[in-house]
């Protein structure tokens, strides 16, 4: 969500996100097997005035009540390594699937010395491997 998703505002990319996931999960109710189809319907739905004018003010008025969740606008794994371990931050996107997570895998496959360089990392994965990016 954007920063204004308090005051019932809700920013034009996450009406777009709901309406896919909301097209999407309706569609796959009536026909569960048909994955492509429904992605089709949902990205239709994005751009359907009536439907998208309706999910708008469905958004607007959970936001303004203070019951949306905003977007994590953060998108990036981070490691931080310590002396006595490491902690992986996943963003909020990735964490329904915590443990099922590639790059939470990787980490725990690759941290197993302790770190030559302590801090907090980005992070994430190259063909299955752990990388170590910028530090923050």
């Amino acid at each position: 969500m954007s920063n204004d998703h308090r005051s019932g505002q809700v920013a034009a990319a996450d009406v777009d996100l709901a309406v896919r996931a909301a097209a999407r999960a309706a569609y796959l109710r009536s026909y569960p097997a048909d994955t492509t189809r429904a992605d089709e319907y949902a990205e239709r739905m994005v751009s359907d005035g009536p439907y998208r004018a309706d999910m708008t003010a469905v958004l607007a008025a959970l936001a303004a009540v203070g019951r949306l969740m905003p977007v994590d606008e953060e998108t990036t794994h981070l490691v931080q390594l310590r002396e006595d371990g490491w902690t992986l931050q996943h963003p909020l996107s990735c964490r329904p699937t915590l443990f099922t997570c590639e790059v939470n895998q990787a980490a725990t496959l690759a941290l197993t010395e302790p770190p030559a360089t302590l801090g907090v990392f980005e992070c994430g994965t190259d063909g299955g491997r752990f990388v170590i990016g910028a530090a923050r």
